[in-house]
């Protein structure tokens, strides 16, 4: 029987800290990244914490948020930021997942 490949499909496990507008990102996603400029993120992850010195996260003003691959989930806040902080925060989270399907960000 000989099998003939019609489409194959290329998935990487990747993982990196991102800093945006005095938050720490602790990103991880897999991603079909077949077109590595179209990527299609599978399962995203990102732990994120408010800076507190530089590069230093403080972990008491923390995050999770996900994304199933069609819908961002979670957001739960352990001590929460004003409402400017945690908007940059949640806007650094989406700009890191789209920058990662745009294929602007790889993480290794």
């Amino acid at each position: 029987m000989e099998f003939k490949v019609m489409q194959k499909r290329i998935e990487a496990d990747m993982n990196g800290i991102v800093i945006i507008n005095g938050f720490v990102h602790v990103v991880t996603y897999k991603a079909d990244i077949s077109d590595p400029k179209n990527a299609k993120v599978l399962l995203f992850h990102d732990h994120v914490a408010k800076c507190t010195h530089d590069d230093v996260a403080d972990e008491s003003c923390a995050a999770d948020y996900g994304h199933n691959g069609s819908t961002f989930t979670d957001g739960h806040w352990n001590s929460i930021p004003d409402i400017e902080g945690q908007t940059a925060a949640y806007k650094g989270v989406r700009d890191i997942y789209f920058a990662i399907e745009r294929g602007e960000l790889i993480l290794e």
